[in-house]
């Protein structure tokens, strides 16, 4: 059965990985903006999914506002994607997450609280996602320099 919702998830996201007109800014602790080269940029992206989609699977989807997303956006390092409007994540018997926009404010230590989706002029945040997920993610964002996780992996 996991394997089933994980292909579906997956499908779902390659579709979302390979459309157009998106956009990726991964921000330093610093304040500097790391450049990313097309396929570091589309690895990004799709370890960003998977951080989303690992939430989702937990089911803990709350209402936020523009007032988080905005601390968020400014508290340091970060990773922001655009993607095309009405971007749809769903998984059987959870919710379906429309969203334009995912932001995950990435903290000097420990792990981020949520992950922010914006959707128009609403917001959300998810939480409890994978931790190996997120440690890939910040490997391949350049936001961490060691190259083996330290991360045990678990599936979600």
């Amino acid at each position: 059965m996991k394997r089933t919702l994980v292909a579906l998830a997956l499908l779902a996201f390659s579709s979302l990985t390979m459309a157009g007109g998106e956009g990726l800014v991964v921000n330093s602790s610093s304040g500097q903006t790391i450049a990313l080269n097309a396929e570091k940029q589309q690895q990004v992206k799709f370890w960003l999914q998977q951080l989303t989609l690992s939430a989702l699977y937990r089911d803990v989807v709350q209402e936020s506002n523009a007032a988080e997303w905005t601390q968020a956006l400014q508290s340091g390092a970060s990773i922001y994607c655009q993607y095309p409007a009405n971007s749809l994540l769903a998984m059987p018997e959870r919710q379906t997450l429309a969203f334009d926009a995912i932001l995950l404010p990435v903290p000097d230590q420990g792990f981020p609280a949520y992950v922010f989706l914006k959707h128009g002029s609403k917001y959300k945040r998810v939480a409890k996602y994978d931790p190996w997920v997120l440690q890939k993610l910040e490997i391949e964002a350049g936001l961490l320099s060691q190259r083996e996780p330290s991360v045990q992996r678990w599936l979600f």
